[in-house]
């Protein structure tokens, strides 16, 4: 499933086209597609992978209030991908390119595998890997943190940074953002 939200302030007369009633509605003639404009603010729109997914989340979505806006000024406008497996629910995000640095490679992915996230190279491009335990607005969001704190760390390796530093930060977020 792939879930998007965008202010409707940066989709004026796209917006001003879609039903704002507050409930979910079928997306243009995208198979498995909804969206819901929120309270006319937001547009939250949600693609599932297959008629299964479908039935097993569509129900969820009508409970799932859209998510904080920390990770830009003007609103979350990426993607978060939530992949269910046999291991369980996961959030991937997309964070950019492999860090070529093979040193920095691995202090990334130890640092990550440290605090239960990981990491995944998908057609050439590097993924966040963010176990979820449960689909729910304030779990997922909580995560939403522990994402931001998760591009900060890749930024900082990818730049050629002090590891050490950036690491040391990184940790110091994780353990605010896992607080209960």
């Amino acid at each position: 499933m792939k879930y998007w939200q965008v202010t409707t302030r940066r989709m004026s007369r796209a917006a001003a086209k879609l039903n704002s009633d507050g409930s979910w509605h079928p997306f243009s003639t995208t198979p498995h597609s909804w969206y819901r404009v929120w309270q006319k603010k937001l547009i939250q729109r949600v693609q599932f992978e297959s008629e299964a997914e479908e039935s097993e989340f569509k129900d969820r979505m009508d409970h799932f209030e859209p998510l904080p806006e920390i990770a830009t000024e003007e609103g979350f406008r990426e993607e978060l991908v939530l992949h269910s497996s046999e291991n369980g629910l996961t959030i991937r995000t997309m964070l950019g390119y492999p860090i070529s640095e093979e040193a920095f490679a691995h202090i990334f992915n130890v640092t990550l595998s440290s605090v239960g996230l990981g990491s995944e190279v998908i057609e050439g491009l590097l993924f966040l890997i963010t176990p979820v335990e449960e689909f729910r607005t304030e779990i997922v969001a909580k995560k939403q943190e522990v994402i931001l704190g998760g591009r900060l760390l890749y930024t900082a390796l990818s730049r050629g940074e002090n590891p050490q530093y950036a690491v040391a930060v990184f940790l110091r977020q994780f353990s605010t953002f896992s607080e209960p």
